[in-house]
């Protein structure tokens, strides 16, 4: 199959955007941007805040509805929707989104993290689409339940992405540097635990069977480790593209030691390996903010902290509220940013991080549900975290990172936002 599938009239448009894209890369504006972003995530003394937009599937449909693309073979069809999106961010919106002049090759490898069992069981309400909440079905019942957790299978042709690399390559380049796109994630033992057990089992578990419970994270966590080993062993962990965001939860990822596309000397991107000490890693406990510091430290972070030891530097957190447990990940040798979700107390996370780690905030998105954004609340939120992160001096970034719908007139709704946050950002950082 050539050109991955696409008419060339696909092939043709996708180097018209990859020539805008490209552009974007080479000005001074770009390059000056990526320099801060270095700099916030190096932690040097007196950097501005950044603010990034980053969108999921729900609000990014509402944005750039289908029908609104050129594109219709599959892999033409993806590459428009980066190249656009990222666009839209940098010239629409004026936030601090950078791009690189790269293009990933996009090729298909699964990971079944424990042999066979399924993550989670997911009970819906009859009709729904799967957007809607959900209830966990146990899937680990009863102590020997545990044995039917295997090692990890890695389901990928080598030989099958080599073709397609070699005709992306053919697609973009010289036009565009191509490079292989690898895995990126946070680790969730604490979370796969009540996934396994369904959250109100697991919750009665950890005051009334510790034991079981310490059991059952042991074999998790060693399943994590086989699969992440298995990532890297093949050349498919990490991302040569720095200016993707960081998981769904923070801002971009340059920092000093860091490996990019830049660092592989001999171009040879689809046989390289990035290492576990060039990269960044993270841990997310989303189910541990209705419990104990104690038993955060205990059932999460505990495993968290060996399994993720190896990583140069580790993103923490994501819808968690973490403003009050700081002093539980300092116990991570490692950690650099702590996402910082709504619910925080903005002056009790700015004052327990301090300059020590990135002050990774996430925007609330209640202010988008109604017909018009809410920019009283907007600003009242914005200025409530510029005021804690510039008393404390932290480092800081903000990460518009809507999961769900933008409701009514999104367009008009981003651009307020976006406009909103940086006249608030410059004010205070003049």
């Amino acid at each position: 199959m050539k050109n991955l599938g696409m008419s060339d009239f696909e092939k043709d448009y996708l180097l018209e955007l990859a020539s805008e894209y490209k552009k974007i890369s080479q000005t001074e504006k770009n390059k000056a941007t990526i320099q801060n972003w270095y700099d916030i995530n190096d932690l040097k003394p007196n950097t501005k805040p950044l603010f990034i937009n980053h969108y999921w599937p729900v609000a990014k449909s509402e944005l750039f509805p289908e029908d609104s693309y050129i594109c219709k073979s599959g892999p033409a069809l993806n590459y428009e929707k980066h190249f656009k999106t990222r666009m839209f961010y940098i010239n629409e919106l004026g936030d601090d989104n950078v791009v690189e002049p790269v293009v990933t090759a996009n090729f298909g490898y699964s990971i079944d993290q424990f042999g066979g069992l399924p993550s989670k069981k997911m009970i819906r309400a009859e009709g729904d689409d799967g957007t809607g909440a959900y209830e966990l079905e146990p899937i680990i019942v009863k102590p020997e339940d545990i044995a039917l957790i295997k090692d990890p299978i890695l389901r990928y042709n080598k030989e099958v992405a080599k073709e397609i690399f070699e005709q992306t390559k053919e697609i973009f380049e010289p036009l565009m540097t191509v490079v292989k796109r690898g895995s990126l994630w946070a680790s969730k033992l604490g979370d796969q635990f009540t996934w396994f057990r369904g959250m109100e089992t697991a919750y009665v578990d950890m005051v009334d069977n510790p034991e079981w419970v310490h059991e059952l994270l042991k074999v998790i966590a060693d399943k994590y480790e086989k699969g992440l080993n298995l990532l890297a062993e093949n050349g498919l962990w990490g991302n040569y593209d720095l200016s993707d965001p960081l998981g769904s939860s923070a801002g971009l990822k340059y920092a000093t030691g860091i490996k990019d596309y830049k660092s592989v000397k001999d171009g040879d991107y689809f046989n390289d390996k990035i290492p576990f000490n060039q990269s960044w890693g993270g841990s997310i406990a989303e189910a541990f903010t209705c419990v104990s510091k104690d038993m955060h430290e205990e059932f999460s972070y505990f495993y968290d902290r060996k399994l993720n030891e190896c990583f140069k530097y580790l993103n923490i957190g994501c819808c968690e509220v973490l403003g009050g447990r700081i002093d539980l990940i300092r116990k991570f040798g490692n950690a650099r940013k702590i996402s910082i979700s709504e619910w925080n107390d903005y002056e009790l996370a700015a004052q327990n991080i301090k300059k020590d780690f990135v002050y990774s905030y996430k925007p609330a998105g209640v202010p988008f549900l109604g017909d018009n954004l809410d920019k009283i609340a907007v600003e009242k939120e914005i200025r409530g975290v510029l005021e804690a992160v510039k008393k404390h001096e932290c480092n800081a970034e903000l990460v518009l990172n809507i999961g769900g719908t933008l409701g009514p007139n999104p367009h008009k709704k981003v651009r307020e936002w976006s406009e909103l946050t940086r006249k608030l950002i410059e004010e205070y950082y003049a």
